[in-house]
């Protein structure tokens, strides 16, 4: 394999309380970079005590034996940052000192506020939807085209000074973030990793547990990524929802058909992240001394 030596091995941590998908995006990120990779499974075990680091069931040797880790988002367990539960396993993942650690979405607010004096602000609505990007000269972001699509899916945003955390990717808000070294921590605060249909399901799950009674709000619907005609279905569904606020109206969902009309826009960019990094990663590991 030439400079690549042994398959690098990339742990994936997905702290879902339902792991799976989040593992399975991101290993497609990974394989669509076409080089040499195991991606290895460090799932949070469901139902685990997330109280408590040492007793969550995360495999920690398992995870300080990886060239690199990708660590998912999750859904906040409380609206402080600092009281939830699960930012005490962010930190303890950081104290792991893999080589490299991307951090996602969650996992991102997380671990920058252990980090740094960094706060989290909730937003009035949800941001949801897919936003042109500029992105600034970086290994991590050699060959992003001007104009870089990227998902974007939360209810909170992280403020970041320059000086403390060096943005690679923004609009108007960031994307991408990486500790000085450019290497050590990176930070999602978008969502490259997400299927062309992952942000028309989420929308779908908001208008579903609306009509349950389980939120308050009906879901916005996501900017720059809908056509026309599903707009215009959604808004209509929107009026008969807010109208008849009962689980069965959920039968009258546009599904069919909509669907297969999303498009991941995002992709090659995401690829283009994703082979940086990977890239970045076997470069530091030949640069290492043999013991």
């Amino acid at each position: 394999m030439g400079f690549w030596g042994a398959d690098l091995r990339v742990g994936i941590v997905d702290l879902m309380p339902r792991p799976g998908l989040a593992h399975r995006q991101f290993a497609d990120m990974i394989t669509a970079a076409g080089l040499p990779v195991e991606i290895v499974a460090i799932p949070l075990p469901m139902g685990a005590d997330v109280a408590d680091p040492a007793a969550c069931g995360l495999d920690w040797r398992l995870m300080a034996a990886m060239d690199g880790l990708i660590v998912t988002g999750t859904e906040p367990r409380s609206p402080s940052l600092h009281a939830d539960p699960m930012r005490a396993i962010v930190a303890r993942i950081l104290e792991v000192g893999a080589p490299s650690t991307i951090f996602s979405c969650f996992a991102a607010h997380a671990a920058l506020s252990v980090l740094h004096p960094i706060q989290r602000e909730p937003l009035p609505v949800k941001y949801r939807g897919v936003l042109p990007h500029t992105a600034a000269h970086h290994p991590l972001t050699e060959g992003l085209p001007e104009g870089t699509p990227v998902p974007h899916s939360r209810w909170n945003r992280v403020r970041l000074p320059a000086e403390i955390v060096p943005v690679l990717v923004t609009a108007d808000d960031w994307h991408l973030a990486a500790s000085a070294d450019g290497l050590r921590h990176i930070f999602f605060q978008g969502h490259p990793e997400y299927d062309a249909d992952t942000l028309f399901r989420e929308y779908r799950r908001d208008a579903r547990r609306y009509l349950a009674g389980e939120t308050s709000w009906f879901p916005e619907l996501p900017t720059g990524f809908l056509d026309g005609d599903t707009r215009a279905a959604l808004l209509a569904f929107r009026a008969l929802a807010m109208a008849r606020r009962e689980p069965s109206v959920m039968d009258r969902f546009p599904t069919a058909g909509f669907i297969d009309r999303c498009t991941a826009t995002w992709t090659d960019a995401a690829r283009c992240v994703t082979t940086n990094w990977l890239t970045a990663l076997a470069t530091a590991r030949e640069a290492v001394p043999a013991a």
